[in-house]
């Protein structure tokens, strides 16, 4: 039993004919379009978020390392008053140098003693116009502010000849 095929049949002869020898050509390289490529733009998109999302912890931290130093710096003046302060303590408990002071600031001297100051050529810090005590203080203040006597700047008081009296 023979089968029949439909279609050529494939004889020797058969497949010459129908070969046609031609050119050989190769292929030709694709072509690379001149923009950026997908893979490119995807890169270029995730380093920039990494960029982003890096962007506010970094600028925090230099912000924190600043604050950081000026508080140090605030701590070192803070200690180096703390220092002062406790070496004037100590100056403070010391008897001779509280006597120092009252003689030196306040004029003060002991029963007995005789205090002098001498006037330098423009001292104005210890005229004739300050008050000695206490009271002359409070008296010339009254007199200045009654508009009688010199004020306590040592310029006369205008009165005006109308002014009650």
């Amino acid at each position: 039993m023979r089968r029949v095929t439909q279609g050529p049949a494939h004889s020797p002869a058969s497949l010459c004919d129908r070969a046609t020898i031609g050119a050989v050509t190769t292929p030709s390289a694709p072509t690379r379009p001149l923009g950026p490529s997908g893979r490119t733009a995807v890169l270029v998109l995730v380093a920039a978020v990494l960029i982003a999302m890096l962007a506010l912890p970094v600028r925090s931290w230099f912000l924190q390392r600043a604050q950081i130093a000026a508080a140090q710096e605030q701590l070192t003046a803070t200690q180096e008053r703390i220092t002062q302060l406790q070496l004037q303590r100590q100056q403070w408990s010391d008897k001779a140098y509280i006597e120092e002071q009252a003689r030196e600031r306040l004029g003060y001297v002991y029963p007995g003693e005789v205090g002098i100051v001498v006037l330098k050529p423009g001292d104005t810090s210890r005229s004739g116009t300050q008050p000695r005590t206490w009271y002359e203080g409070l008296w010339q203040t009254v007199d200045s502010a009654s508009g009688r006597g010199v004020t306590a700047v040592g310029d006369p008081v205008q009165v005006r000849p109308s002014a009650p009296r």
